[in-house]
């Protein structure tokens, strides 16, 4: 901010910029802080910073839009880091392209799965997918993402391109995710249309606390 005092003088004002993230603009890596201001990387590469790379943002947008998907970041964030937990760590990317499904790609050694976490109750819901993640590994032949959003039940691979999913009905079984319900409380993806195909896999045990549905 620039003051002009009288007679002949200017007060000048600067406020540094605090980077909460890299994100991906144009095919192109950059900073942006947690009022969605996007800023270039140091030059020379100087500073080193560790954070996720937020996606699903353009630099043509209003800055005011961007801001508004930024504080649903920094609250991802913060839930993910309480009690010491600091499960922000796994996380390589999070899409904020639509505003009321939050999703992360978490890694690990396995390899990267695509997290629906919604817009709420991240840290419980995140929980639920560390809890149980090594399971629907040994239950799907490959597991690429997890919806989380509902009550009482996960979807697994709502976002595959295709091929035969499996339903999750006991460990180390596999079983087409059309037939009848397995043991389990595991349903097939065809009683929810919209989200074929994918694996519903009951989950009373996971989910302690009721959530409002798809929020």
């Amino acid at each position: 901010a620039v003051q002009r005092l009288l007679p002949d003088r200017l007060n000048i004002v600067v406020k540094e910029r605090t980077p909460v993230a890299f994100v991906e603009v144009n095919s192109h890596i950059e900073l942006i802080d947690a009022h969605g201001v996007i800023m270039d990387l140091p030059a020379g590469q100087q500073a080193k910073y560790s954070f996720p790379v937020v996606v699903g943002m353009t630099d043509n947008e209003p800055v005011s839009t961007r801001a508004a998907r930024m504080k649903m970041y920094v609250q991802l964030m913060k839930d993910l880091d309480a009690g010491g937990a600091h499960y922000s760590r796994d996380l390589s990317d999070v899409d904020l392209s639509d505003p009321d499904d939050v999703k992360a790609t978490v890694t690990d050694p396995n390899g990267a799965v695509l997290v629906h976490l919604g817009s709420s109750n991240f840290l419980e819901r995140f929980k639920i997918y560390v809890a149980h993640v090594q399971e629907w590994r040994a239950q799907f032949q490959k597991l690429e993402s997890v919806d989380l959003r509902f009550d009482h039940q996960v979807i697994v691979n709502p976002d595959s391109a295709g091929g035969n999913p499996k339903s999750a009905a006991e460990p180390g079984s596999v079983e087409n995710a059309k037939s009848a319900p397995a043991p389990g409380g595991v349903e097939s993806a065809t009683s929810a249309p919209a989200l074929e195909p994918a694996a519903v896999v009951q989950s009373k045990s996971a989910v302690k606390h009721k959530t409002k549905k798809h929020r």
